[in-house]
């Protein structure tokens, strides 16, 4: 499915994993992190995974509560887990992640990725 509004870094939409990421399976919550320039031009996005809290303190995890950017459960955003997906393999668009969380993303990306 093409998403019939601009893709912009934040937004969360549902994505099947299965073929996409190695480690999670069946549709799941993700995370728009790629720029919203390249988001406008490019046929694919970057994104993160949002699972289920299970409740590791680990750096390159966020914590989400229930209710925020359409998540119906306590996740964790899994700057450990990126994809680079095609549009047209977003689902639905669930909701836009809050700039408080969005910040704290950018600090689990930087451990993550080893950024300086």
């Amino acid at each position: 499915m093409i998403p019939h509004h601009p893709i912009r870094r934040g937004d969360v939409y549902d994505l099947d994993f299965g073929g996409v990421s190695a480690g999670m399976e069946d549709l799941h919550p993700a995370l728009v992190i790629q720029n919203d320039i390249a988001n406008a031009y490019a046929p694919y996005t970057i994104m993160v995974a949002i699972h289920h809290d299970t409740g590791k303190q680990l750096p390159v995890l966020v914590s989400v509560p229930q209710g925020v950017a359409g998540l119906t459960k306590n996740s964790v955003v899994d700057c450990g887990h990126v994809a680079t997906v095609g549009r047209d393999q977003l689902g639905a668009l669930r909701g836009r992640l809050p700039h408080r969380y969005l910040a704290l993303v950018d600090q689990a990306l930087k451990t993550s990725l080893d950024l300086r």
